[in-house]
């Protein structure tokens, strides 16, 4: 009897690549390096009832091919003036348009784009397609500066393909220190900061499609930024007040690697909820804010560029 390979879960990689049509996957090749990706098809079987004397199920119909994928990674520049090409795909899959150095939520589907998404397992290929999902970026002290993703699309049959080589981008990631952070002009000393746009990601159904999906796309975004401060007196920081009075202000954090500044900004930041923890015996906040609408301007931006 032939032996068969062990597929071990710690030889793969990740290759990802926009698509210029939502409909239609592309050959990838922007490698990433991230952490704990899974990809799993949907159990969207679809049960044929009918009243029969047996015990037992009548044959199923496969429904729609589609699938998710999750992973962590890291928020990485160019070294230059701009993100990391893999990460830019990332960010403009998850529904961030781009436009002159500036990432801000893309409110038309005819402004967003989809992802082909490639997981490499040891010779095996799995495989989405007219992707979009949703990217968290995890701002925690000390730490590298974390993405979390977790993205829909069309799922491909995985096919047998020898593992490739990757080209990983050599230059750190931004790491969560010496980052220039207020509200409301305060400067605001805390552990985490968790900027979250969670879209509504749906697939565009089409009958003249294959599986009867077009592509995934956004219809909404309820965008929240969360900071765990540290509690402090309400003549030094009155953010009870704030939540009190409905009262809007302006978040700022500026992160650098060295070589590139990406500046995240929301000029009508709102408390929606404070929540009370404890962290090591000292008393900090939970708020949850939403940056409100800004005339016409974006509710939330992050802007790259280069050291100067």
């Amino acid at each position: 009897m032939a032996t068969t390979p062990v597929i071990l879960t710690r030889k793969g990689c990740v290759r990802l690549k926009q698509q210029s049509d939502k409909t239609e996957a592309v050959t990838t090749t922007l490698y990433l390096l991230l952490g704990e990706p899974e990809m799993q098809r949907d159990s969207n079987l679809i049960a044929r009832g009918g009243v029969h004397p047996y015990s037992g199920s009548y044959p199923g119909i496969s429904g729609p091919q589609t699938g998710r994928m999750t992973f962590r990674g890291e928020l990485i520049s160019d070294g230059t003036s701009a993100l990391d090409d893999g990460v830019e795909a990332l960010m403009q899959g998850a529904g961030w348009k781009l436009s002159a150095a500036t990432y801000s939520p893309a409110e038309t589907v005819a402004l967003q784009t989809c992802l082909t998404l490639d997981l490499y397992r040891d010779g095996l290929l799995k495989r989405l397609s007219s992707a979009m999902g949703s990217l968290d970026i995890d701002i925690v002290a000390g730490q590298p500066v974390g993405l979390v993703g977790n993205y829909l699309g069309k799922w491909a049959a995985p096919t047998d393909v020898a593992l490739p080589t990757p080209s990983y981008p050599s230059r750190l990631p931004f790491i969560a220190q010496s980052i220039t952070f207020t509200i409301a002009t305060v400067a605001v000393r805390c552990q985490r900061i968790s900027i979250r746009l969670q879209p509504t990601i749906i697939p565009r159904e089409d009958v003249s499609a294959s599986e009867g999906i077009g592509y995934f796309c956004i219809t909404a975004f309820d965008p929240i930024i969360e900071v765990d401060p540290e509690a402090e007196l309400v003549a030094a920081h009155d953010i009870y007040g704030a939540l009190e009075a409905s009262t809007e202000q302006a978040f700022s954090a500026v992160l650098s690697d060295g070589k590139v500044t990406a500046t995240i900004t929301a000029a009508k930041l709102q408390a929606r909820e404070i929540i009370n923890e404890d962290r090591g015996g000292k008393r900090v906040h939970r708020v949850i804010y939403q940056p409100n609408v800004n005339t016409d301007a974006d509710c939330i931006q992050i802007v790259t560029a280069a050291v100067t």
